[in-house]
């Protein structure tokens, strides 16, 4: 099984421009090991999102991933 990177992208393009964040449902329910993995890995994806909609507004017409604009 694959990761779908599409669809992990569009979702953190969605969250970011919502401002909101993703979350793990169980994440509440983990200890500190797991809150300060879920602290970064939430970080991670906002800054993936601020790449994302940076690289939609520098080129609209194509697709995020496309090489250059």
């Amino acid at each position: 099984m694959g990761v779908d990177w599409p669809y992990i992208q569009e979702t953190s393009v969605q969250h970011h421009k919502a401002g909101t964040v993703l979350e793990s449902p169980g994440e509440k329910k983990a200890g500190p090991a797991s809150e300060y993995l879920g602290a970064k890995h939430r970080r991670r994806i906002q800054e993936m999102g601020d790449h994302l909609a940076r690289a939609t507004e520098d080129c609209p017409e194509q697709s995020a991933m496309a090489d250059g604009c």
